[in-house]
């Protein structure tokens, strides 16, 4: 059996294969921290809309409990309409993504259907799942909103200027983090207190199961299948358990977005792309930039200042027009990165297309204008 068969992954609990420096989620592999690192990267205006439902829901909540069968009759579409887009919110942030979201939106609409209203009003097991799963509701957005901001301040403020991304630096550095008296201010004044706040203990159940080894098909191994029922448990726990594997957070100076390191290395960039360029990861643009700054009298520099003068003065004169111009810079630049980025055609054919002729010829084409300039 694969690893990560027949988790429970909903609004009430998440459940986690751990083994070696991976976890398993519903049978698919990530690195031990990837979800604590991804979570950093959703928008404040996108979590503070999200928990301002949760906020809205948990106002209710006591109304809820206590009121009759009419009363409640009543707040039903209200209720179906909380639920409904705090479930939406919450199925473009990971880990809740990878829950089977059909059967998840089926809740809210079967359990207040109006049809179930005996079991919601009357004590038993259906009225203990509403209360409980309008308190998940409520929970699971807050989880997102308490983890984010203190996730960032260890990461930005702790994490970032370590001499070393091992585990022995990362516990150091979370030890004085988790003790810094403005860190423990930050927990303590959560916008919501008492709702699924920050912990420095994160508690789970464990349990072994047996599965497939994934390096060696025909073998079996144990694993250890963890149990959380709060997902700020679940944050907490895989960002503890990345950093014990040498994994962590780290933001990427180009684009701005958190990713999670694999090695002892101190990372610039990610390996996304770069929102400058499209074509280029924010590793490769930050890598060409470096380039630059290094190597302004470089050959590649020469031969694009040059080209790129003589651009320039062509549109001064009256030879070329501005849509020209910005056409012929634009080919420049893109030859230049690539020159920068493959030393075989910086030594082959970067010289030729950079000629005047062959620029203006790459313009021609693109643009579909005949002849760009004066010959």
């Amino acid at each position: 059996m694969p690893m990560g068969i027949k988790q429970q992954n909903d609004m009430f609990r998440a459940t986690i294969d751990v083994w070696e420096d991976k976890i398993f989620f519903n049978e698919k592999e990530y690195p031990a921290g990837h979800f604590a690192a991804e979570i950093l990267n959703v928008s404040n205006e996108f979590i503070v809309a999200s928990a301002g439902k949760a906020q809205d829901l948990l106002a209710i909540l006591p109304g809820v409990s206590c009121a009759d069968r009419d009363a409640l009759k009543t707040m039903l579409p209200m209720l179906k309409k909380f639920l409904v887009g705090i479930i939406t919110d919450l199925s473009a942030i990971e880990p809740f993504s990878l829950w089977n979201m059909e059967d998840e939106m089926l809740v809210p609409e079967v359990m207040l259907s109006g049809e179930t209203l005996n079991d919601l009003i009357n004590p038993g097991r259906g009225r203990d799942f509403f209360i409980q799963y309008l308190s998940a509701a409520i929970a699971a957005p807050f989880a997102v909103y308490h983890f984010m901001e203190p996730a960032r301040v260890l990461v930005d403020n702790f994490l970032s200027h370590l001499d070393k991304r091992t585990e022995t630096y990362f516990t150091m550095g979370v030890h004085d983090a988790f003790n810094h008296p403005k860190f423990k201010e930050l927990i303590a004044s959560a916008h919501i207190p008492n709702v699924e706040p920050f912990t420095y203990s994160p508690n789970m159940r464990s349990s072994y199961c047996f599965a497939r080894d994934p390096k060696h098909y025909g073998e079996m191994v144990f694993v250890n299948r963890l149990f959380f029922d709060s997902y700020m448990d679940f944050f907490v726990y895989d960002l503890l358990n990345g950093m014990h594997h040498g994994h962590a957070p780290s933001k990427c100076q180009n684009c701005g977005r958190y990713f999670l390191t694999t090695d002892a290395r101190k990372p610039k960039y990610c390996d996304g792309m770069a929102p400058q360029n499209p074509h280029y990861t924010c590793r490769q643009y930050g890598a060409m930039n470096q380039q630059k700054e290094k190597n302004a009298n470089h050959p590649i520099f020469q031969i694009f200042k040059t080209r790129t003068s003589t651009i320039r003065k062509h549109h001064q004169r009256g030879k070329i027009s501005d849509e020209v111009r910005q056409e012929a810079l634009k080919v420049c630049e893109e030859l230049r990165d690539h020159a920068l980025l493959d030393n075989d055609f910086a030594q082959g054919e970067y010289l030729r297309l950079m000629e005047q002729d062959a620029i203006y010829a790459e313009v021609s084409r693109r643009l579909g204008n005949g002849d760009t300039h004066d010959q």
